[in-house]
């Protein structure tokens, strides 16, 4: 019997794990960074060359989590990064020119390691879904469980963090699971009188899952479901209500509302047509929050990915596309979709075969010629 030789590694990288920033890109002050879960991005250049890790001169070592969000009046990008040892979870700012404005600042409210994948933002505050995900290293070790211990008992909290850098708002609930959220903003804005950072409720828009899965959620046919959440800063409560019970995920809006009143959201959705595999789609499904209802494309063939929106150049809001990627589960091969958003449940006014197969999940961004400016 012949044993396959290990291929040969350089010393230096012996006894160490590849970095997979797979996740997520995002362009920000010039910078086009391919995220991970929670380690420093790799910096691409405009051709898609790797150029390497990112530190942001330093400033940011141990990196930024795969969901960053970029305030569209200021330009700050702000990102969160969790760890296995203290400080278990902190958070920075990044000005509209890339420097670091603020460093790494711990949220003191957390003592031990979670697994935190997403995040929201307002004018106000920097919004973090802390469900009862716990890294246990000792156990995954032991094999007696998992390395992500799920522990409903321990609820799920919302934290407010507020952007000026004052003390952290916190409301509490029983345990659920949230891969996504949509957006957050501050309730006041948008009303007669209304203007960020006045105070007021902060409403933040999600995909509820029962428990950390990609599966079907136990309880119920449905493996995720479109929430809002009402926090009150002042109360330190919260209520939620399910907007829809459909099985949606990958959530977008139109990233120049990020932080404001939001009407429009798309996400990828299932027909119930056919079975799908764990984080599988076949249709998109698109949602006005303000008149109530949805609209669905069926894709039919093909297993769809996340819808992220482009505006018209100069249009008006809401106007232009939504793009995904799509491939054909009869032969395997990719395509780029492009669906009009003012009729959307149309379906795709542009197809586009790519050369190669493109995996479904991951996350992507439309990036304009020039980046926007603030404002």
């Amino acid at each position: 019997m012949v044993m396959p030789q290990e291929p040969d590694v350089p010393a230096d990288l012996a006894g160490t794990f590849k970095d997979l920033p797979d996740i997520n890109v995002v362009r920000h002050a010039g910078r086009l960074l391919a995220l991970a879960e929670s380690s420093c991005p790799f910096r691409m250049s405009p051709e898609l060359d790797t150029l390497g890790p990112e530190t942001f001169d330093g400033a940011l070592p141990a990196g930024i989590t795969a969901h960053p969000k970029v305030d569209p009046r200021t330009g700050e990008m702000v990102v969160f990064c969790y760890g296995l040892e203290p400080p278990f979870l902190t958070w920075s700012v990044l000005g509209p020119a890339g420097e670091v404005r603020r460093g790494p600042t711990p949220v003191d409210t957390v003592d031990e390691p979670m697994m935190i994948h997403d995040m929201a933002l307002t004018a106000r505050f920097v919004v973090l879904v802390l469900a009862p995900a716990f890294f246990d290293i000792d156990a995954a070790m032991a094999g007696t469980g998992s390395f992500v211990a799920w522990r409903p008992e321990r609820g799920t909290r919302i934290l407010l963090v507020p952007r000026d850098g004052g003390p952290v708002r916190q409301a509490a609930d029983d345990a659920y699971w949230m891969w996504h959220t949509v957006n957050a903003y501050d309730a006041d804005e948008g009303q007669e009188g209304g203007a960020p950072g006045q105070g007021g409720d902060v409403v933040l828009d999600y995909v509820q899952w029962d428990h950390l899965a990609m599966g079907p959620a136990t309880g119920g046919p449905n493996p995720g479901g479109l929430v809002r959440a009402v926090i009150s800063p002042e109360a330190g409560s919260m209520r939620r209500t399910r907007l829809d019970d459909a099985a949606i995920e990958l959530p977008r809006i139109d990233d120049r509302l990020i932080g404001r009143r939001h009407r429009r959201l798309a996400a990828a959705s299932g027909t119930g047509a056919r079975d799908l595999l764990p984080g599988e789609h076949d249709a998109l499904r698109w949602y006005d929050l303000q008149r109530g209802g949805s609209e669905l494309w069926a894709a039919g063939d093909l297993a769809v990915g996340e819808p992220v929106f482009a505006p018209t150049p100069g249009g008006a809001d809401g106007e232009g596309h939504w793009l995904t990627l799509a491939t054909d589960r009869t032969d395997g091969t990719s395509w780029f979709l492009v669906l009009p958003a003012d009729e959307p449940e149309s379906g795709p006014v542009a197809r586009v075969r790519i050369p190669v197969r493109v995996p479904l999940g991951l996350h992507g961004t439309w990036l304009p010629t020039e980046e926007p400016a603030p404002g």
